[in-house]
């Protein structure tokens, strides 16, 4: 019960960093302490993040399945900690290969 928990906890926060990357004045940062490049339409470039992040809770919450509703099974375990792990790569893909090459200011 506490995994469904912390899960959905954090796949909420994903969702509601999306939310607050809409309505944010400057450049929404993805990686975790490094200055956020210039980029070219702020607001583009937030809604872009806003999408991306709402996107990711929704998909880390859909990977949380199988461990929320078969909390004991060792295989529904290993299949959302592997699903976690291409979820974090498919997301780092996404950002740097569409949102920052589309939006990262050119010079």
């Amino acid at each position: 019960m506490l995994v469904t928990i912390l899960w959905l906890l954090i796949a909420g926060l994903f969702i509601v960093l999306g939310i607050l990357a809409f309505f944010a004045a400057k450049p929404v940062g993805f990686w975790a302490n490094a200055p956020v490049e210039r980029m070219q339409d702020v607001r583009g470039y937030n809604a872009a993040m806003g999408r991306l992040f709402i996107a990711a809770g929704v998909a880390f919450a859909v990977i949380g399945l199988p461990l929320m509703l078969a909390p004991d099974a060792p295989l529904a375990l290993v299949a959302s900690v592997l699903g976690a792990a291409l979820w974090a790569i498919a997301l780092m893909a996404v950002y740097e290969l569409a949102v920052a090459k589309r939006y990262r200011a050119k010079g």
